[in-house]
């Protein structure tokens, strides 16, 4: 799995915020840096998978609303 240039700056950035400051509250940091591999990690799948039928993606969707 190869990480986008966003997903190694922010945990570049989360180390060394918890690094500096290790009693700080990191969560926001920390969603980003989740946020980045979950679109770095779906990008993968959809680039490697065959075309999806509306229903199908639908389905996909419908997981990212809840």
């Amino acid at each position: 799995m190869s990480m986008s240039k966003r997903t190694q700056s922010l945990g570049g950035k989360l180390g060394v915020s918890r690094r500096d400051q290790p009693y700080a509250d990191h969560s926001v940091l920390e969603a980003e840096l989740a946020t980045s591999k979950i679109e770095d990690r779906v990008r993968e799948i959809v680039a490697s998978a065959p075309p999806l039928t509306p229903e199908q993606r639908e389905r996909i969707s419908a997981l990212l609303v809840k």
